[in-house]
């Protein structure tokens, strides 16, 4: 079931990733620990697609990243 929700999410970030693709040189994506290969693995892909897109990865517990984004605080990219 995890894996079915893995995919699922990481779907629905590409397809907004590849919706805002043409207008931003750069992407920032934050997601929670547990998703670090699911997502350098669609990073690998977008680039391979956008090769002068940037995309920037942060990773951390979804609390923290929560109050981060929610306090329009920096991310910390890995």
């Amino acid at each position: 079931m995890f894996t079915s929700l893995a995919r699922a999410l990481g779907l629905v970030c590409l397809l907004l990733v590849f919706g805002l693709a043409h207008e931003f040189r750069e992407i920032h994506v934050a997601g929670a620990a547990n998703l670090t290969k699911a997502l350098q693995a669609l990073q690998k892909a977008f680039l391979k697609h956008h090769p002068d897109a940037k995309v920037r990865l942060s990773f951390g517990s979804s609390g923290k990243l929560y109050n981060q984004i929610h306090q329009a605080r920096p991310l910390i990219s890995s």
